[in-house]
């Protein structure tokens, strides 16, 4: 999967910040899903078994659309040998299983960016 973004420039080819937030203002977002996965629709796909659910990684890339990064850490549990996420949430960087609600988490980090909207 990608993400595609493209900003708008002025004049002079520079990035715009008209809402003076430190960051390019986004002129179009676009997401690409890989052909060689195998997607399914399954929010019982846990742990990652070797299929892809569609929407957890359509909610996760949309919220890329909406200026969400990943968070969260990853770490190895030594008793069980499965990856632990914290917080786990649908931003997270890794795809581990099927995760189709956004989490508080989520939700914060969404809020955090868009709270002050469109006076930031």
């Amino acid at each position: 999967m990608a993400s595609l973004s493209r900003s708008w420039v002025d004049g002079g080819g520079n990035p715009t910040d008209i809402d003076n937030n430190n960051t390019g203002d986004a002129a179009f977002r676009e997401i690409y899903y890989n052909d060689g996965f195998t997607w399914e629709v399954d929010p019982n796909d846990q742990p990652f078994d070797g299929r892809t659910d569609l929407q957890t990684v359509a909610l996760h890339e949309a919220g890329h659309g909406l200026s969400q990064g990943h968070f969260g850490r990853g770490a190895i549990n030594n008793q069980t040998g499965r990856i632990q996420l914290s917080p786990q949430a649908v931003m997270n960087a890794g795809y581990i299983f099927g995760q189709q609600t956004l989490l508080g988490a989520d939700n914060a980090g969404h809020c955090s960016n868009w709270a002050n909207w469109p006076n930031n």
